[in-house]
């Protein structure tokens, strides 16, 4: 009788170098080259500028100038609600009319479609910070006394006004222009300031 041999290995080119590799780590190496095909372009060769937005953030000086703004007493008076902010002033425009505003006004204004800018969070060009200053017609003190100076006082809002009521506010004294007065006539005069 012929003595049993244990099996021999395979045949060296049916042997092979690795493991084969899971579906998992196939699928996954395969969108990883997908995405990076996307990213780079085949083969893999770097464009001369990725479309990342460094270039589009704000400079030095305009963000400079948009605190300074920002701050300015007459800015950190809500034109809406007469809101106050003691800090660092509000944190959003509403760029349709030049105001900054309080957070609840903001949110009045972006539902009857007013765009609105964070001052933080936003790109911003010193073209657009300068459209804030009251000199080119922008701030709160000249809108407010546009577009809600000449609103009776049971119709003007505070900071505890309901959101309903306020965005009713907004919508009286923005869209239906109720109570706005021309832009080149002077702010009504109250009676204290007046001369006896």
């Amino acid at each position: 009788l012929k003595s049993q041999t244990p099996p021999s290995s395979p045949p060296h080119h049916l042997a092979l170098a690795s493991p084969l590799p899971s579906p998992f780590e196939t699928s996954s190496t395969f969108f990883c080259t997908i995405f990076t095909s996307f990213l780079l372009g085949p083969p893999f060769v770097r464009w001369p500028r990725l479309p990342i937005f460094v270039d589009e953030m704000t400079d030095k000086a305009t963000e400079k100038e948009l605190q300074r703004l920002r701050r300015l007493p007459e800015n950190k008076i809500c034109p809406n609600c007469s809101r106050k902010d003691t800090m660092f002033g509000f944190s959003a425009v509403c760029w349709q009319y030049k105001t900054f505003v309080c957070t609840e006004c903001k949110s009045a204004h972006q539902s009857f479609s007013h765009r609105c800018k964070s001052v933080s969070m936003s790109n911003w060009t010193m073209d657009e910070v300068r459209q804030l200053e009251e000199k080119n017609g922008g701030g709160n003190r000249l809108a407010h006394d546009r577009w809600v100076a000449g609103a009776p006082d049971s119709a003007k809002p505070d900071s505890s006004t309901p959101d309903t009521v306020l965005k009713r506010f907004i919508d009286q004294a923005y869209n239906q222009k109720r109570w706005e007065a021309s832009p080149s006539s002077s702010p009504p005069v109250r009676r204290e300031e007046q001369a006896p």
